[in-house]
């Protein structure tokens, strides 16, 4: 008799995991997982970015870098992260990084925003914002913060 108690008792403990397994079962693939969501409107994306644009007499205008862009097609704009940009149009370059921008392409307009940091000879420039026009080399600065200082020989 006691063998087949335990076998009983087995049985049972075999029967009751069987139901639990195929109970769990049903109830997890009726559980939907989220969908993934991928912007519609994103045509391209690059990484480790550099992107030189020279002037009409030949020389190199300016030189752009990011370590991420996204390219939205609808609006026509590119996002960057962690950009930085060298400025030749005149004798010294002017450097400025930001921790992230913006590029109207048909505007021709480029936004920095977030720990904006332009630097040049004798110059250092700290703002929020700030906003080029790189066709008409007009720019603008919010909440500017600015040190000039006198190189010593």
């Amino acid at each position: 008799m006691k063998f087949s108690s335990i076998a009983i008792v087995v049985a049972a403990g075999l029967i009751a995991i069987a139901v639990g397994w195929v109970y769990q079962s049903q109830t997890s693939t009726s559980v939907s997982k989220p969908e993934l969501e991928i912007p519609v409107d994103i045509d391209y994306f690059l990484s480790q970015v550099k992107y030189r644009v020279m002037a009409k007499n030949g020389k190199l205008d300016y030189e752009l870098r990011s370590s991420y862009l996204q390219h939205f097609k609808q609006q026509d704009i590119s996002r960057l992260e962690m950009p930085e940009i060298k400025i030749f149009r005149n004798q010294e370059p002017w450097e400025m990084q930001a921790d992230r921008a913006e590029l109207q392409h048909q505007e021709n307009i480029l936004e920095f925003v977030d720990n904006v940091r332009l630097q040049g000879k004798n110059t250092d420039i700290r703002a929020d914002k700030a906003v080029f026009d790189l066709d008409e080399n007009v720019y603008r600065l919010t909440n500017t913060k600015a040190i000039y200082y006198n190189e010593s020989s």
